[in-house]
């Protein structure tokens, strides 16, 4: 293989690396506050472990009617949903997504609690927390409302005089996987308006404190974590919560139409009220007791003077599904999936990948043909690459010849060159750009292949691969893989390196691999398989299957290029080549 392509093929390796790194940020731009870091820090500060404001209210909140002490949990069931609340807190302790299973085969549940004791839609005045408080609740089948209210006091200031307020939660489903939440928190005495000011703040509510499917590890690569808001534009705030950071928490300094915490199959997007303007929603990642890691929203409501404040809060929960996506057009939450500049090959290769599998019933065997058909389209492009590759290997010992003879003068080495390469027929850029016009192409597979919801659970062979949106996982290692945090034996990653390094021992001829510089080409061309194999080794196997497809192919067609040229007397190069001849021919 001469340099050129290797050269080329070194690029392509690298696009495909960088491009994996940049998933997570290609396209998406970063928040540029407009308040300092410091003010921000400051304003996160007074956010505690459980996102409420750290304002002194415990000494000052009191329910009443604590002979409700008995906690009730009750479940509903949608047909999108399984949902089950609790008195404690009128909280969501489970929600199972009923159309989507786990590997298991269970519902995929949305929330994640642990050993937490933390769950989703939690009401801090301050430091105190209404989640261990238990709630009155009546249920409205007809029109799917669950109602839950609870009275407190709070004891005045020095002379100021107690006043009760009630709050009341209303949880409505009206949409497929919408929750509506109505928050209403009123003044019992209507002469007094409601006493809870905590730092400027009314009250904060939170989501999470995980989302789901649960798995074992966020690894960025069968699982992610990102965190979205959508203001004049969306907007990716993983740098404010990620683990290079001390603070953890982040206040959104700018107006928030929604904010959102995106897994790779699931997603859960909250539109607040529109008294949530900037500084009053946020993220936060700190870890807390007794769960994996954290991803939680919170949503702190400024105070007002009134006697009573009604508001409600509208969070999706649900599959990252464009069609599903798009039913909510009118809050913008299909803008979760942010602009791919390749989306319309992923739209197409979709299309193809849908529509074969619609006709073999199995997404592993559907991949393998989509394979074979793009390669198929592709056949002319890399055929000629293929031998042009070969021509030039033809060619290495006698480039090797002009590079010792004009070694002093590189000007006349590429003249020189040139006009071989000329009289051969072969122009350099050939080898290289069959490959870099594929790099498109390659990259809306990976995209899709590592995104394809259906690929979720599919079983491609049962007993190996269980799973082709995730790796093989085919035998639990009893250790650790040094420098990897490899646990599980994958076998398909060994096969695609395989398929590889064959490939690369047939596309060397023994001309190049005698010539000046030989050692070396070996050396890099075995390298690049073994980047691959750590690469992939725990990508989702559908990806791993579909590269070791492409490679196989790649070897076939490689070997058939070899056999053509051989066979081909009068493209292959003279045994003697005297460079005086080719100075008599320039001068006519």
């Amino acid at each position: 293989m001469d340099k050129r392509t290797i050269f080329a093929i070194v690029i392509c390796t690298g696009i495909f690396i960088i491009w994996m790194m940049l998933q997570q940020f290609f396209g998406q731009g970063t928040v540029k506050p407009e308040i300092s870091d410091e003010n921000n820090t400051k304003k996160s500060e007074i956010v505690s472990d459980t996102g409420a404001v750290k304002a002194e209210a415990f000494d000052r909140i009191n329910p009443v009617d604590e002979e409700l002490s008995m906690e009730k949990e009750f479940t509903v069931s949608e047909s999108e949903y399984n949902i089950t609340f609790s008195t404690k807190g009128a909280l969501v302790k489970s929600l199972e997504l009923n159309k989507y299973k786990d590997i298991d085969g269970t519902p995929i549940e949305m929330i994640i609690s642990q050993d937490s004791g933390l769950y989703p839609f939690a009401i801090f005045f301050g430091d105190y927390s209404t989640k261990d408080d238990i709630f009155t609740y009546s249920k409205d089948e007809s029109s799917k409302e669950y109602k839950f209210s609870k009275v407190y006091k709070y004891r005045g200031k020095d002379s100021d005089p107690d006043i009760f307020f009630k709050i009341t939660k209303i949880y409505s489903f009206t949409d497929p996987y919408i929750i509506d939440l109505s928050i209403t928190i009123e003044s019992q005495d209507r002469t007094f308006y409601i006493p809870l000011n905590f730092d400027n703040q009314m009250y904060t509510l939170t989501f999470g404190p995980q989302i789901g499917p649960e798995v074992d590890k966020i690894d960025n690569t069968n699982e992610i974590r990102r965190y979205y808001y959508l203001g004049s534009k969306r907007q990716n705030i993983n740098n404010k919560v990620d683990n290079s950071r001390k603070e953890k928490r982040y206040v959104i300094d700018k107006d928030v139409k929604w904010v959102a915490i995106e897994g790779k199959y699931f997603v859960v997007i909250a539109d607040p009220p529109s008294d949530f303007t900037e500084n009053h929603v946020g993220v936060d990642t700190t870890p807390v007791s007794g769960l994996f890691e954290r991803s939680s929203l919170f949503f702190m409501r400024p105070y007002e003077e009134r006697i009573k404040i009604d508001e409600s809060f509208k969070f999706y929960l649900g599959p990252k599904i464009d069609n599903i996506l798009k039913q909510y057009s009118n809050y913008d939450f299909q803008k979760i999936k942010g602009f791919n500049p390749f989306g319309w090959i992923v739209v197409l290769l979709r299309y193809l990948l849908t529509f074969l599998h619609r006709i073999v019933k199995n997404w592993g065997v559907a991949i393998i043909i989509m394979t074979i058909i793009i390669k198929v389209l592709f056949f002319p492009l890399t055929q000629k690459g293929f031998q042009s590759t070969t021509k030039m290997q033809a060619l290495n010992p006698k480039i090797e010849e002009l590079k010792v003879k004009y070694k002093d003068n590189p000007q006349k080495m590429q003249a020189e060159m040139g006009a071989l390469y000329k009289e051969h027929g072969i122009n350099p850029l050939a080898g290289c750009l069959p490959w870099l016009i594929q790099i498109p192409i390659f990259i809306g597979l990976f995209t899709m292949l590592r995104n394809q919801f259906d690929l979720r659970g599919a079983v491609f062979i049962s007993g190996w691969i269980n799973d082709l949106s995730a790796p093989e996982n085919l035998l639990k290692l009893p250790f650790v893989v040094p420098f990897t945090n490899w646990t599980h034996l994958n076998i398909l990653p060994f096969f695609m390196t395989a398929m590889m390094v064959v490939q690369q021992k047939f596309t060397q001829t023994p001309s190049a691999a005698s010539a000046s510089g030989g050692n070396q080409m070996k050396i890099l061309m075995l390298a690049m398989p073994a980047i691959f194999f750590f690469i992939c080794y725990n990508m989702p196997s559908g990806l791993v299957l579909y590269w070791t497809v492409q490679s196989a192919i790649s070897l076939f067609q490689q070997i058939l290029v070899n056999n053509l040229q051989k066979n081909k007397k009068e493209e292959s190069v003279p045994q003697k080549f005297n460079i005086n001849r080719m100075k008599k021919k320039k001068k006519k």
